[in-house]
Order: structure tokens, then C-alpha cells, then sequence
């Protein structure tokens, strides 16, 4: 238990788990000096990426955590037998959470409160499991879910009309709450990025070649290059990377030396990155149906930010909108050409923010008001 109270019971995925993580971060290892030993370690790990790649990614349901289904379902069971809660609680995604309070439900005689952050059955562009295959299964126990909830929250508008429409037995169920920001990063509202030696734009979070991918963010990056060709420029981006490489291998010579690829990085580094950057860059998703907490933590900064979206749809958008240091260039609407003009003039005037008005702005995505309207959705 720590000084607020929480306590957490770990659980585990079981050998299936560890094999699945193993593969996962598995390389290929130098044909060079290899022994027979090592030669049989790497015909099994490669026997185990094919069963990864074939097997698994095609076959696991509902969604890459479901082993964790067991274990966490047993200690819940353990808990609410031991214990008496006030309110049941399951955050998604990963689904498999709904599932294991679905199971939980009847055992306890309190409130369940559903968290939807990400869309399940209802974004087939994702890769939470194989759509095609369990299309059909995913809408009929998300439909099941949603019927014994209490409540359901969502985080856009856009997304509680979507779920209103396809699952219109759970209308007054289901409320808005936005993604809050849980930490108070060094205001940033007044600084001017104009003048200085060199200017790092930085990208934190997840990149997917079919719903987040860099293409556009790398096409006026290039442009920006060539028109700003006196001042350095950096594109820094860290976070996982799925199906991308060949955006950043066809990348000029030029693009390329500015361009630096830095992976996965602790909660703490990444938050002191979104502090130090002088220009925070969010990419949109190809569906308009989630926002990113991410968004949230960019704009409580009150630096600049640019927001690359796929359309005008895109969620971020209508976030960034009223956001006073923010800009967003739209795939469909805009050029590289001319995305790069209207990014080196946001620069330049490099609008300021005065802190009270930031401090307005951003309360809706405060603990105390996100937290009041949770316990207000729960009954509370």
C-alpha cells in the first residue's frame, strides 16, 4: 500500500506469456562464431516467431492480454470474497479487463463502472485481434458487457454517438469523460523557439503502419528542411514502432542525418522530454473515435505543438482547435508544400499563452473535475 491508499496485486500470464514476450524481443544473431548450442537456441526461437506470427496473432482473442484472463480473474474472486468494495471498475483497452469484471459482476453487489479508452468491437482498423475472423464475436460480447454495466464512459463525443448507434440498448449509460493529465509539467506558454541554434520538434508515443504511420509528418519535415535550409533542424521520435521501416529507409540522405529514431523510454525521461522540446508533435489516428491522453499532456505543457491528421475528422483536431499554441495540418486538405509554409510561420510568430488562461483551459482535464465527473457517473 502506498501514501494514497493503492494497492496492487500482481498476476501473471503463465509460460504462454513469457514465450510470448521472449519472441517478441528476440534478434537475429550473427552467423559468425555461432555453436552448435546457440545454433539450436536460434532454430527454437525461430520455430517459436513462426508459432507468433501464424498462430497466435491470427488466433488470440479478444485481444493480446487475454492470458492474463486466469490469474487475474482468480485473485478478483480471492479479493471480493475477502473484501467489501464500493464500486467495480474495468479499464479498456486491453478488453480482456471487461471480461474479467463481466465474470466479477455477479459476485459483488456494487456499481461496475466501464472505462472505454480505446474502441473494441467497433474499430476494425486496429489490431487488437483478427476482425475478419471475430467480427461477429467481438460485437456480441461488447454488447453483453455494455448490457450488465452501470456505466460507461468514452472519450470524445464522436465515440458516444458511435457507441449510442450500435449499441442503442445502453444510450443513458454511456458519458463523456476526457482523458486526464495526472502530473504537472513546467509551463511553457511564453517561450519564443525563434533565434536559437537549433530547433528539436519531438514525437512521443506509438507508431502503426496502418492507422498512425510518419509519412506526412516526414513529407513537410522535408520541406521544412528546404525552406529553413540556415537553421538545424532535429526530428526526434520515441516510442515502439509496428510495420514503419520502410518510411524512414526512404528517406533522403538530407531528411535522414536529422532524423533519429530513440525507442521505448521511461514514463519519468518521456515527461522531461515533453518539457524540454521545443516543438511537440502529435500524429492523428486514422479514425476519429479515441483521443489520445497524450494530447492532454502536450497541450498542459503550453508549448507549441503540431498536430499531423489524416482528415478533418481526425479528434485531435477539434482538441487543437482552441488550443492557442497549437496548429494542425491535414493530410487531405494540405500539401507538404504547403503544410511546411503555414508550420514555419506558426514558428515564427510562435503565439504566446498567457498562465491563467492556460490554467482555464486545461481544467476539464484536471484530476479534481475528471475525478469529480467518474464519481458522479458511478453514482456517487
Amino acid at each position: 500500500t502506498n501514501r494514497q491508499g493503492l494497492r496492487v496485486f500482481p498476476t501473471h500470464e503463465g509460460l504462454l506469456g513469457r514465450i510470448r514476450d521472449e519472441t517478441g524481443a528476440a534478434s537475429a544473431p550473427s552467423v559468425q562464431n555461432v555453436s552448435s548450442r546457440s545454433w539450436t537456441s536460434m532454430a527454437v526461437k525461430r520455430l517459436l516467431g513462426w508459432g507468433k506470427r501464424y498462430l497466435w496473432r491470427p488466433l488470440h482473442w479478444p485481444d493480446g492480454e487475454c492470458l492474463w484472463y486466469s490469474s487475474a480473474l482468480k485473485k478478483a474472486k480471492s479479493l471480493v470474497k475477502a473484501h467489501e468494495y464500493d464500486l467495480l471498475v474495468s479499464v479498456a483497452l486491453p478488453f480482456t479487463s471487461n471480461l474479467i469484471a463481466y465474470r466479477l459482476r455477479p459476485r459483488v453487489d456494487v456499481k461496475w463502472l466501464v472505462d472505454i479508452g480505446d474502441p473494441f468491437s467497433i474499430k476494425p482498423n486496429g489490431n487488437i485481434n483478427n476482425y475478419r475472423l471475430f467480427q461477429w464475436l467481438n460485437h456480441y460480447v461488447e454488447k453483453q458487457v455494455l448490457k450488465r454495466a452501470d456505466a460507461v464512459s468514452v472519450t470524445t463525443l464522436a465515440t458516444a454517438d458511435l457507441y449510442k448507434e450500435t449499441f442503442p440498448d445502453s444510450v443513458d449509460k454511456i458519458q463523456v469523460i476526457p482523458p486526464m493529465v495526472s502530473w504537472k509539467p513546467r509551463f511553457r506558454g511564453n517561450t519564443s523557439n525563434t533565434g536559437q541554434k537549433c530547433m528539436r520538434f519531438v514525437f512521443l508515443g506509438s507508431l502503426y503502419g496502418d492507422i498512425r504511420n510518419p509519412q506526412f509528418l516526414l513529407d513537410v519535415f522535408e520541406q521544412l528542411i528546404h525552406q529553413w535550409p540556415g537553421l538545424p533542424l532535429e526530428l526526434h521520435f520515441y516510442g515502439k514502432m509496428f510495420s514503419v521501416d520502410a518510411y524512414f529507409e526512404s528517406l533522403t540522405d538530407t531528411v535522414a542525418k536529422k532524423v533519429f529514431c530513440h525507442g521505448l523510454v521511461p514514463p519519468d525521461e518521456a515527461r522531461k522530454l515533453v518539457e524540454q522540446a521545443d516543438v511537440l508533435v502529435n500524429i492523428g489516428n486514422d479514425t476519429r473515435h479515441q483521443l489520445p491522453s497524450k494530447v492532454v499532456e502536450y497541450a498542459a505543457t503550453g508549448n507549441l505543438v503540431v498536430n499531423f491528421a489524416p482528415h478533418a475528422k481526425d479528434s485531435s483536431v477539434e482538441f487543437f482547435e482552441t488550443y492557442p499554441r497549437g496548429i494542425s495540418l491535414i493530410r487531405e486538405r494540405h500539401s507538404p508544400e504547403e503544410a511546411a509554409s503555414m508550420l514555419a510561420q506558426f514558428i515564427e510568430i510562435s503565439p504566446s499563452l498567457d498562465a491563467d488562461v492556460h490554467t482555464e483551459w486545461m481544467r476539464p482535464y484536471t484530476v479534481p473535475v475528471v475525478s469529480r465527473n467518474y464519481l458522479r457517473l458511478a453514482g456517487f
